[in-house]
């Protein structure tokens, strides 16, 4: 969820339940939720370059990681094993912004969840 707005009581009173020192309000809301799917393009900031990832925040809050094997045509390790854009051999640097496709979105227990990216040509999700 990114954003609530338009919050109301559902109910003009509150309940007490058992003897738990909350009261309990039914609401109405209507809220933004991000749910990306494969085959959306995302732009992310660079946090974090290795060899074998680049780590990425989207909108500043959800993480994001596209593997070395999914750098595709658009980047590519030099001798030097830093990730260079392959068309103009820029370096890739923390806090650069970079395009790219969303492969797929993995959840934990917890609900916290990252999103698997690549510069490769994929296929949207089918429904």
């Amino acid at each position: 969820m990114v954003k609530i707005r338009s919050v109301k009581l559902n109910t003009p009173l509150g309940e007490i339940h058992d003897e738990y020192p909350y009261i309990h309000c039914d609401v109405l809301y209507r809220t933004l939720i991000f749910q990306p799917e494969r085959g959306t393009q995302l732009l992310g900031g660079v946090t974090q370059i290795f060899p074998s990832h680049i780590g990425l925040l989207v909108f500043g809050l959800y993480n994001a990681i596209i593997l070395e094997e999914n750098f595709g045509n658009k980047y590519a390790l030099d001798d030097d094993s830093e990730i260079v854009d392959k068309k103009t051999g820029t370096k890739l640097e923390v806090g650069d912004e970079i395009n790219f496709t969303v492969e797929k979105v993995q959840a934990d227990a917890e609900g916290a969840f990252t999103i698997y990216g690549t510069f490769k040509k994929i296929a949207p999700a089918t429904k």
